[in-house]
């Protein structure tokens, strides 16, 4: 056999190898996917106000939910406006249908059920839906909030933490199990 016959056989046998790992490896990880568990429960309860600047209210929080071992989310949110250390009578409330907990960062999303205790008209009844995440601070670190605006809830895939920039004074508790 000459030298370039070998080179091409090896090359063809590396690559028939190559193939048949990545047959293998796909069949395994189709196998995985199919028999892989729900994600693991999960809770996250927030509730204290999002701040501008330290001591300078914006946006009172109150939120619970889980994420049940069968992969159900259920939970509530409420946010009212605040101007400065007063409340106004602008409150926004919704039901948890998302949560992720990812180390010292979690997140929710909640649709737009309510505004200031009313129930919107069926079509636009969570039509939007906002995303609230969350960073619990360490070590002397306070504790962050981000918040999206509403968008269409059609369009979050998943609800990963997001940024978090604003201070947030209050009571974040986020785990698993």
């Amino acid at each position: 056999m000459s030298h370039h016959t070998a080179k091409a056989a090896l090359r063809c046998s590396a690559a028939g190898l190559l193939a048949a790992g990545l047959t293998v490896g796909g069949v395994a990880a189709a196998a995985a996917e199919t028999t892989a568990d729900a994600p693991p429960p999960v809770h996250l309860d927030i509730d204290g106000n999002l701040q501008l600047a330290p001591g300078v209210n914006l946006l009172k929080i109150d939120a619970e939910g889980m994420r049940s071992a069968d992969g159900t989310t259920t939970g509530t949110y409420t946010a009212t406006v605040q101007l400065g250390s007063s409340s106004t009578p602008l409150t926004v409330n919704g039901p948890v249908t998302c949560i992720a907990v990812d180390g010292a960062d979690a997140s929710l999303i909640y649709p737009i059920s309510g505004i200031m205790g009313t129930q919107l008209p069926g079509s636009l009844e969570n039509a939007l839906a906002v995303q609230v995440s969350v960073h619990q601070g360490t070590d002397g670190e306070g504790d962050m909030v981000g918040v999206s605006l509403p968008m269409p809830t059609g369009v979050f895939d998943g609800c990963a933490p997001a940024g978090t920039p604003f201070p947030f004074e209050g009571t974040i508790d986020a785990g698993t199990g």
